[in-house]
């Protein structure tokens, strides 16, 4: 059987659909919606009317896309709907008009699933390992060594979350800096052979750095960044000469991906390291391998 997760994000709605192929499965088509939840909610930290709307619209057309029928559906959501007092009132609507049971994720279980699914087909014997993953409305960082988990974070911050509150980076970048180095700055007690990301920055920064518009999951994945390459496209940002990159930008991550810089720029700052590798194995990954096994 068919088996499809979707995935409310803060800042997108990503859909991955696999077919089970004897004991192993198969990408079958992978999806991505901007939906900006977390823009959506308001200063009573409820979703709007127009937002609980939206999504559920959004939902009845992935479920009725021909190549979603008759698939087995896992419906998962993380900070925003974390975040909204509303999510119970806002998860049953949900399933009332889409049949589907929403799983709202704590902050420590999405910062472990992350973490497994990312790190599901690697060889992590005798190795320090930092997982980042960086959403609309917070970053995900998991340090672990021989496979064991050592330390997560969650922090409340994302590419979204900075652009809401510093619409202007170029003269907000200092003090974006300082408000980042204060947040991460707990890193600093712990070290990694391996830093691995995931989300859609560090997919938009692969695109812009090999100058690649059309997305490839296997070419993507495990590609290698370094810190140079990240320092070039801030200074292309902060200095007016960043409109080289619009090709390879797509629609959800176009106006996000300067805020991703800064996040990932203070993270390897404060953890010294000069480069990391590119994971699309993203949150929908571990529920995949927990419905496969």
């Amino acid at each position: 059987m068919n088996k499809l997760i979707i995935d409310l994000g803060s800042n997108t709605t990503k859909t991955l659909l696999i077919k089970e192929l004897n004991g192993d499965f198969e990408i079958l088509k992978q999806n991505i919606y901007k939906n900006r939840l977390l823009t959506q909610i308001d200063n009573n930290y409820e979703f709007s009317t127009e937002a609980v709307s939206s999504t559920i619209n959004l939902l009845n057309l992935i479920l009725n896309d021909s190549d979603n029928k008759n698939a087995c559906v896992l419906l998962i959501a993380t900070k925003a709907f974390r975040l909204a007092v509303n999510r119970d009132q806002t998860a049953d609507s949900i399933k009332q008009h889409t049949g589907l049971t929403l799983k709202i994720l704590s902050a420590e279980e999405e910062a472990d699933y992350t973490y497994k699914a990312i790190t599901s087909q690697l060889d992590l014997h005798q190795k320090k390992i930092m997982t980042v993953n960086i959403g609309g409305g917070s970053t995900e960082i998991v340090f672990s060594e021989n496979d064991t988990i050592q330390k997560k974070f969650s922090f409340n911050i994302g590419s979204l979350f900075l652009k809401q509150n510093y619409p202007d980076y170029r003269i907000s970048a200092s003090d974006i800096s300082k408000l980042l180095k204060s947040i991460l700055m707990p890193l600093k007690e712990y070290s990694a052979d391996f830093c691995i990301v995931s989300g859609g920055i560090s997919t938009s920064l692969v695109k812009c750095i090999s100058q690649n518009q059309n997305y490839d999951f296997y070419s993507f994945d495990n590609y290698k960044i370094q810190k140079e390459s990240l320092s070039l496209i801030l200074h292309d940002f902060l200095n007016f000469n960043h409109a080289k990159y619009s090709p390879f930008l797509s629609a959800t991550h176009h106006d996000l991906l300067i805020y991703g810089i800064f996040i990932l720029s203070e993270i390897m700052g404060i953890m010294n390291i000069d480069s990391f590798t590119n994971s699309e194995k993203g949150l929908a990954f571990a529920f995949i391998n927990l419905l496969h096994n």
